[in-house]
């Protein structure tokens, strides 16, 4: 079945990605295909549309055809579907600074505690009260690229890896332009120019006995424009 989503977590997951969104019922969605070593990920083949396009990105609207829910057993991953590899995604629209606001004030969560504490799903969005910092210079233990952001919610400070691509290709925009990796937060709202900033937060996968929290999607509002190598994520 053909199936509208609104893309709000385009993430790297290897050398491809785990994509996720909402539907018109604001029901999340991960479209997924099972590789051979077990992740369920969206191949970075399958973004484009039928006039090579790249259509998978934040925000867009854009219709997958799904094959099947994907039964979930003791695990919080309970938004991932099959999508059918042999159709295109089809972009219905980009939603303007404008929509983006209303759906993200529409779906935004006052607490993670279904998400990092009761493991109830796997993927949520939430709007921080403030970003304390983002590091632009962290280098996983596989010597790779790692941006973490720190910021606080509720009354906690969090500090979560980011994988999402919009924001690490952000980290390389700044780093490249000025020469500086480490921002505090106040600095590079500044620098971005927005006025709102809203997060989707995801598990991983069960790794050391253990669901990781992340960020898979950073919305600014206004939406701050950068391109993407889909080769260099």
């Amino acid at each position: 079945m053909n199936k509208e989503i609104i893309i709000l977590a385009v993430t790297k997951l290897g050398n491809e990605l785990c994509v996720a969104g909402v539907d018109e019922d604001e029901n999340w969605i991960r479209p997924t295909s099972l590789s051979k070593g077990g992740w369920r990920q969206f191949y970075k083949a399958d973004i484009y549309d039928k006039n090579n396009k790249p259509v998978i990105a934040l925000s867009n609207v854009v219709s997958i055809d799904l094959i099947q829910h994907i039964p979930q057993t003791d695990t919080p991953h309970i938004e991932d579907w099959e999508y059918n590899r042999n159709l295109r995604p089809c972009l219905i629209q980009t939603l303007n600074n404008s929509k983006r606001l209303q759906v993200f004030q529409k779906i935004s969560e006052q607490t993670l505690e279904p998400l990092i504490k009761n493991y109830e799903k796997s993927l949520c969005l939430i709007e921080p009260h403030s970003i304390v910092s983002a590091n632009f210079a962290n280098i996983s233990y596989t010597g790779k690229y790692q941006p973490i952001l720190n910021f606080t919610f509720k009354g906690e400070r969090y500090s979560y890896k980011v994988t999402d691509i919009y924001w690490r290709a952000i980290g390389r925009y700044l780093s490249n332009k000025y020469h500086k990796e480490i921002w505090d937060g106040e600095k590079l709202q500044d620098i971005l120019q927005y006025s709102r900033l809203f997060l989707t937060v995801g598990l991983t996968r069960l790794y050391k006995e253990k669901y990781w929290a992340m960020i898979v999607g950073v919305h600014t509002v206004p939406y701050f424009p950068v391109e993407i190598d889909y080769e260099n994520i």
